[in-house]
């Protein structure tokens, strides 16, 4: 009579054990998913601001071709550039 009263407090215990560490393993895939979720996003971010510099970057030199003596603002040409890093406004030309 003991033993048949203490398994279904073992099989509960087992349960129990098991429904944490399911609930542990879903917790963890779930912030995995989320990490990379936010990674997609901060790529797809940095790539919306890149187009976004490279097109005004080509509009100004483009302008800059139609007339020459036009110069460069700072907010169009020098913040999106500053934003990025990687490209480098040249200031050859460019009259100040």
């Amino acid at each position: 009579m003991l033993i048949i009263s203490h398994r279904p407090v073992r099989a509960f215990h087992t349960i129990k054990i098991k429904v944490i560490g399911v609930s542990r393993i879903i917790i963890t895939t779930l912030s995995f998913k989320v990490l990379f979720a936010s990674f997609h996003l901060i790529i797809w971010i940095n790539e919306a601001i890149t187009i976004w510099a490279i097109a005004v970057w080509s509009l100004v030199n483009i302008a800059r071709l139609v007339k020459p003596h036009l110069k460069a603002t700072a907010l169009s040409v020098t913040l999106p550039v500053r934003i990025i890093g990687s490209l480098q406004w040249e200031s050859s030309g460019v009259e100040h």
